[in-house]
């Protein structure tokens, strides 16, 4: 080996045997010509290249472990911020440091599915054309969060919005909870507003007041039964109530059952003040006015009293 390390051109036409000695020296190893085998075969147990930076005293080393081939940036943790870098074409597109991969550009996935970022930075999940994408946590639960807080889960089939714990298929938990359908063509609203104070519910068809006609409908058994026009006009049966209310059925009836006093009644106001009413009291059948002054009684034989 001394001929080879003496001679300015060495050649080396044969395998070359360090018998467990190093190689070492400054300079470059050119390898050049046609090769029709292996560049470098290291054949020995664990087989290793060591890369030390005399600068910094960085080191790398590329391992064959058994059945792993190990590469490692800074094994010593000689240097701060030492990472392991790919480039292309003269340019970084992915390296590893201590926090992770970090890649430049998109991620393909299995048959074309990529993992990127558009022109606005956001992070994108994109299938191939005709292909799916799925998330299985595989008897888990899925969380989204947002600026470091869980804002939604998918938990047993179920979706909660606010609640870590969602009870039913779609629950909105929050102080004030709202669910609003917006209409793009024309900008319509309908909302479901939930009292925090009140435990009320309001329904609102046309909240933000940009309909020519709004109206809300309650279909049953495939067809409508009720509608509320924004007039306030309400039909039970009528899609164009010009009444108050209007009921219209072919049996149209109007059924008031008192099921505590025995006393059902029909009460007028004016302005919230009573005016009249129509009501049964112990058989008979009494009609007031003025108020709550008796006018006209109907007894249950059917005699009439006036007065």
């Amino acid at each position: 080996i001394g001929s080879v390390l003496d001679d300015a051109t060495p050649q080396l036409g044969g395998n070359l045997d360090l018998n467990n000695s190093d190689i070492t020296g400054t300079g470059d190893i050119n390898i050049t010509g046609t090769v029709t085998a292996q560049l470098l075969d290291l054949g020995t147990n664990n087989p290793r290249i060591r890369f030390d930076d005399s600068d910094t005293s960085n080191n790398g080393e590329i391992t064959l472990d058994n059945t792993a081939l190990r590469i490692e940036a800074d094994e010593d943790n000689a240097v701060a911020n030492s990472k392991i870098s790919f480039r292309v074409d003269g340019v970084e597109k992915a390296f590893i440091n201590s926090s992770g991969l970090d890649v430049t550009g998109s991620i393909e996935v299995g048959d074309g599915h990529t993992i990127g970022d558009d022109a606005n930075d956001n992070l994108t999940l994109t299938s191939s054309t005709g292909e799916n994408i799925k998330f299985d946590t595989a008897g888990g639960t899925t969380l989204f969060f947002e600026n470091g807080s869980e804002v939604a889960r998918i938990s047993s089939g179920r979706l909660g919005l606010g609640t870590t714990s969602p009870s039913v298929e779609f629950e909105i938990a929050s102080s004030a909870p709202q669910m609003r359908i917006t209409d793009t063509d024309t900008n319509a609203v309908f909302q479901i507003n939930a009292s925090s104070t009140t435990g009320g519910v309001e329904i609102q068809a046309d909240a933000t007041d940009v309909g020519s006609n709004p109206f809300m409908a309650f279909d049953v058994g495939g067809s409508e039964k009720v509608r509320i026009l924004d007039n306030g006009n309400v039909g039970i049966g009528a899609t164009s109530p010009n009444v108050a209310l209007q009921i219209s059925s072919p049996s149209a009836t109007l059924a008031i059952d008192d099921t505590s006093t025995s006393t059902p009644m029909l009460r007028f106001r004016d302005n919230g003040t009573t005016i009249g009413r129509v009501y049964f009291t112990g058989g008979d059948m009494r009609f007031d006015t003025n108020g709550t002054t008796e006018a006209l009684r109907i007894d249950s034989s059917g005699n009439v009293g006036i007065g």
